[in-house]
């Protein structure tokens, strides 16, 4: 009897002792609750040029938050995504109040202004011609850009073909979800409508594209909406007096687009997705004589290999179809700068078109700068949809050679060295961005 009673009371004193342990428990993680560090300011250092509200406007951690490691090394790659640094680090500091913490981010800027004088051997003719490119980014330090492109392509019955574009970015306008970019195209050539009646062409374009991200919180990655308006004009005229001059072409074109992107940059290669849906047509708004709707599927992704991150499988694929021409033209041209093995551009033509382009490249050992690898490009232009045969397919192979210049904002030449295996035709591609 004395046993039961002593057992009795034990379990008693083990239930008392169970329920101070919980209640101590419980009392710990409130006050390591209470002892989270708060976020009580954001400092940057090094942005001698970036205005601070382009960094804090793709930060997820605010002033007032509760410290958060994960989200802080998200926003790092976020702000390194913006291509506007080589390097994005942070640290966490003590505040002088109790539980408050510093985070500061260091950044390390690119140059902002890069200027490309371009020569060019033409293949046929084996002259020289000139050009230069211009890039200018990260205007009054607001992630702005200017891109601007003239070119000449050589002469043709004694008209030079000067090719002249300008292209001007504004991302996250005041902090929205908003991007506008404007557009403007020139060019003059001569286009051999018949031999007995070559015409002088000019050709002018210029629009306006609006972009949203879908989610107001959201960084610049993600779901996104777009729209946009431009006006093309291809005025003609007999190159000599007596001749037939062919009918000038203009229309005005509503482009609506859709799509996701979500690509990490690194300082000498990136990895993520971008893939969407483009429709550009004359039908909705505008009462044009000649209708023209033009669909385009596109997908683009860049694998960053986990055993070798250096390494990168790079691809590349598209499918587009058009109800017509566009403006008395082909909508799609395939050729050298598309299938790089074949030296001439637009080589094939046609209102449907499918393409894919593959790369994979590796690092020199001593610089990873510097990337090697092979490429595989393949597709072809149909007249129409329904003729699209993939038994008929263009195939390129051959070698890649790329420099990431990681002073300054996405430059990154490129040579590639291509064969055509149908024709036995070969290109070389000298060149400052990417094909994808």
């Amino acid at each position: 009897m004395l046993t039961g009673e002593r057992v009795r009371g034990n379990g008693v004193i083990i239930q008392i002792l169970k329920l101070r342990l919980l209640a101590f428990i419980f009392l710990l993680l409130a006050a390591t609750q209470a002892m989270a560090s708060v976020i009580a300011s954001i400092e940057f250092i090094g942005n001698k040029n970036t205005q601070a509200f382009v960094l804090l406007q793709e930060m997820r951690s605010q002033v007032g938050d509760e410290l958060d490691i994960a989200t802080v090394k998200e926003d790092v790659q976020a702000i390194m995504d913006l291509h506007l640094f080589r390097d994005v680090k942070y640290s966490v500091y003590d505040s002088i109040s109790k539980n408050n913490v510093r985070l500061v981010i260091r950044v390390t800027e690119k140059h902002y202004l890069f200027v490309l004088p371009e020569i060019r051997v033409d293949e046929v003719d084996k002259a020289l011609h000139y050009g230069v490119r211009a890039y200018w980014d990260n205007i009054a330090g607001t992630n702005q850009s200017l891109r601007l492109k003239l070119r000449e392509y050589g002469e043709t019955l004694g008209v030079q073909d000067i090719r002249q574009s300008l292209e001007y970015t504004m991302p996250r306008i005041d902090g929205s979800p908003y991007t506008l970019n404007f557009f403007t195209e020139y060019r003059e050539s001569v286009i051999e409508y018949s031999a007995a009646d070559p015409q002088f062409r000019q050709e002018k374009k210029i629009g306006f594209n609006v972009d949203r991200w879908r989610h107001l919180d959201n960084r610049s990655s993600g779901w996104y909406l777009g729209t946009g308006l431009y006006r093309e004009e291809r005025n003609n005229s007999a190159l000599y007096d007596g001749d037939v001059s062919l009918a000038d072409l203009q229309g005005n074109f509503l482009q609506l687009r859709f799509g996701y992107q979500k690509i990490n940059e690194y300082l000498f290669n990136r990895r993520g997705k971008d893939f969407g849906y483009i429709l550009n047509t004359n039908r909705i708004l505008f009462n044009e004589e000649d209708r023209f709707t033009k669909h385009l599927i596109f997908y683009r992704s860049y694998y960053r290999l986990k055993s070798h991150p250096m390494n990168n499988l790079n691809v590349q694929m598209q499918l587009g179809a058009s109800d017509g021409d566009y403006l008395g033209d082909n909508v799609f041209s395939l050729g050298g700068s598309e299938l790089r093995g074949y030296s001439e551009r637009g080589l094939y033509n046609g209102n449907a078109m499918v393409l894919m382009n593959i790369e994979y490249l590796v690092p020199f050992s001593n610089n990873p700068a510097y990337r090697y690898g092979v490429l595989l490009d393949v597709g072809n232009a149909y007249d129409r949809a329904k003729d699209i045969d993939f038994k008929g397919l263009h195939t390129t192979i051959g070698l890649a050679f790329r420099w990431k210049v990681a002073a300054f904002v996405k430059v990154n030449i490129r040579l590639d060295i291509g064969y055509a295996t149908d024709t036995g035709d070969s290109n070389i591609i000298l060149n400052s961005r990417h094909l994808f």
